[in-house]
C-alpha cells in the first residue's frame, strides 16, 4: 500500500498544549516495505524530491514519512 498525499497535519506544540496545523507532504507505506530508520534518506514523488524528516509508524503496519524538500 503506497498513497502519497499533501494534506493538513495537526499536532500539539510541545509542552504548551497548543494545536498547530500546517501543511507537510506525507508519504503512506507499508512498514515492512521501509529500512530500519528512513530518516533522511531520499524519496522522489512525480518530478519532486525529498528527504524523510520524520517517521511515524501507527503500530498497524502502515506508516506515515513526513517530508522536506531536498
Amino acid at each position: 500500500m503506497t498513497e502519497t498525499r499533501v494534506g493538513l497535519r495537526e499536532a500539539q506544540a510541545p509542552g504548551s498544549g497548543a494545536k498547530v496545523a500546517g501543511t507537510q507532504p506525507t508519504l503512506v507505506v507499508s512498514t515492512a516495505s521501509l529500512s530500519a530508520d528512513p530518516v533522511g534518506q531520499p524519496v522522489v514523488v512525480g518530478a519532486a524530491s525529498y528527504v524523510v524528516a520524520a517517521h511515524e509508524p501507527d503500530g498497524t503496519g502502515v506508516s506515515t514519512l513526513l517530508l522536506e524538500r531536498a
